[in-house]
């Protein structure tokens, strides 16, 4: 069971509640969005085409709106991840000035 089930979600996911409780406001987000699941998922047959194209000599760029990795996992090397990439980095480190917060999703 989610410790957050009895919160209301708009608040929760909200940029005031980030600002006032940001390390509170990561483990929701990662419960919320299941990050402990996000290592379990490979790249779908759409994944491999677009690489299978690269390979066969085609200029294939990827803009995709995806957070997951997958273009890249899949080995396309020309990816533009519009809203980032979780396995990279997101979000904020509490501890870092307002500017240069960061943190690995995958921190407790």
């Amino acid at each position: 069971m989610s410790f957050w089930y009895d919160l209301n979600l708009e608040s929760i996911l909200s940029e005031s509640y980030f600002n006032m409780k940001s390390k509170l406001f990561w483990k929701y987000f990662k419960d919320i969005f299941r990050f402990d699941a996000i290592g379990q998922y490979e790249p779908n047959p759409g994944h491999q085409f677009l690489k299978e194209l690269e390979n066969m000599g085609k200029e294939v760029t990827v803009i995709t709106q995806n957070v997951d990795g997958l273009h890249r996992k899949a080995g396309s090397t020309n990816v533009l991840e519009v809203h980032g990439e979780f396995i990279k980095e997101i979000g904020n480190d509490v501890d870092s000035d307002i500017e240069n917060r960061r943190v690995d999703w995958r921190d407790g």
